[in-house]
């Protein structure tokens, strides 16, 4: 694979004036994943919930892979859970557009996939060899 292409698209984004705050942006894709513990508890993590918040059910413990609900009713063993949402790590891109491309043609296995720019950092010296 050819990567000027790539490069070329990153240049063009950049100076479109996308992303103009973050130095050598880096375009990661998320996708929510369901988490669960035990009890109602009260949640308090770090991370960009997408204005999801934590919800109070149950898990029948009676089956193997268990689905969450908000009543016990009709569950033969039900535990009390709480569910929170986190952030999954999906794929990096270097460009805006691959990462779109991956959440159009990847949409069947992320649930509720968003990009978030990121930095490299400062200092990075591998970045830098690689976007100078």
């Amino acid at each position: 694979m050819n990567i000027q292409p790539i490069l070329q698209q990153r240049a063009e984004e950049i100076a479109s004036g996308k992303n103009a705050a973050t130095r050598n942006p880096i375009y990661v894709v998320y996708s929510l994943c369901d988490m669960y513990c035990s009890g109602h508890t009260e949640i308090s993590i770090l991370s960009n919930l997408k204005g999801r918040d934590s919800e109070t059910g149950y898990l029948d413990r009676e089956f193997e892979e268990p689905e969450f609900e908000l009543t016990d009713e009709d569950m033969k063993e039900p535990m009390e859970v709480t569910r929170f949402w986190i952030d999954r790590f999906a794929a990096f891109f270097f460009t805006r557009k691959g990462a779109e491309d991956y959440m159009e043609y990847q949409r069947h296995n992320l649930t509720n996939p968003y990009i978030y720019v990121h930095s490299p950092g400062y200092a990075n010296r591998e970045a830098e060899l690689i976007f100078n």
